[in-house]
């Protein structure tokens, strides 16, 4: 299993810890898991982009970083802060100005 692999693996066993029936965040964290479990490869993300993305309801589903733990933020916002200062101008807005 290379980093990647662990780091899914990982998530989603976080997120199937947190799952509690009656839990006010039941629904984005089965989204979540949906997400994290289609992200294992090309052709299930894909899928998960045609058949999964279009039916989430925006308003209730909710990042990784606010069901409560604080787990995932500096990893998080690393990333954002390196695909920001990537070769893609324009991809996303910078959050701060520099």
């Amino acid at each position: 299993m290379n980093i990647r692999e662990k780091k899914i693996s990982e998530i989603i066993s976080y997120l199937e810890s947190i799952k509690h029936p009656g839990s006010e965040h039941l629904y984005p964290i089965q989204e979540n898991i949906k997400f994290f479990n289609s992200i294992t490869s090309f052709k299930s993300f894909y899928k998960w982009i045609k058949k999964e993305a279009p039916f989430i309801n925006k308003d209730k589903v909710c990042e990784l970083t606010e069901l409560g733990s604080s787990l995932y933020d500096k990893e998080l916002h690393e990333s954002l802060i390196k695909l920001e200062r990537g070769f893609v101008p324009g991809f996303i807005n910078p959050l701060v100005k520099k």
